[in-house]
């Protein structure tokens, strides 16, 4: 705040200031989800799953949302719109994951009602995978805005 009002930026310099304001809080709330999961998973013992494709599914899940992390915070950094709608357009393949391994775990649990709380902890752990991958994508957005002024179809500055 202090830099916007003794700065009084101009346009894009102020595009630049928002759009990272808003980002630190899509960060914050990644960390928050990183924070959840570690949790989750120093509470589980050895999963009946790491044996299973699911385990590998999840593991895939959780590699393709950190993809979308790390080339959001990109795009940012250099500031590329091509790499931004990537990641934009990338939310699919980790949505689709989401409800691939979430019908899988219907399955486990239907199947083996003493693997429940296992099913329901990596419930947990996907659904907060699945947000990374949306935080991923606001984050895309707002890159889109710094360099255009717009954001999600309407033009703000």
């Amino acid at each position: 705040m202090t830099l916007l009002l003794r700065q009084q930026p101009v346009a894009s310099d102020l595009r630049k200031v928002s759009t990272s304001l808003e980002i630190v809080e899509d960060i914050r709330r990644i960390g928050d989800f990183a924070a959840d999961m570690a949790d989750i998973l120093q509470h589980m013992e050895s999963s009946r799953f790491t044996q299973d494709s699911l385990h590998t599914d999840i593991v895939e899940m959780a590699a393709n949302a950190r993809r979308m992390v790390t080339r959001s915070i990109l795009a940012f950094r250099t500031l590329d719109s091509q790499l931004a709608q990537e990641v934009i357009d990338y939310d699919d393949v980790v949505d689709k994951e989401f409800l691939s391994i979430r019908s899988a775990l219907a399955q486990h649990i239907a199947a083996q009602t003493e693997a429940v709380d296992y099913a329901l902890d990596y419930l947990m752990i996907i659904k907060y995978l699945e947000r990374l991958g949306d935080h991923a994508v606001s984050i895309a957005q707002w890159v889109g805005f710094c360099i255009t002024g717009v954001h999600k179809a309407q033009r703000i500055v």
